[in-house]
């Protein structure tokens, strides 16, 4: 019985701190979520194509993320 408490109590704890206090830390801030609304006011509209961009299209646009220092480069 007392496994069913700790378990039931550990369950509610995760689900209550995690889903209600958990945030991310991008755009947390006054200044990040200013930064990324004008990063986004930047973005060019372009007229829209009869057929839609797949990521395997080269014309897609593509932004590489690496979490590696700056010493290694792509050739």
């Amino acid at each position: 019985f007392f496994y069913l408490l700790f378990y039931l109590f550990f369950f509610f704890f995760y689900f209550y701190f995690f889903f209600f206090f958990a945030v991310l830390p991008f755009g947390a801030g006054r200044r990040q979520r200013h930064a990324v609304l004008e990063a986004l006011a930047l973005v060019e509209p372009c007229a829209r194509s009869s057929s839609p961009l797949r990521s395997s299209d080269p014309r897609a646009p593509e932004i590489r993320f690496s979490l590696e220092g700056a010493s290694r480069r792509a050739s």
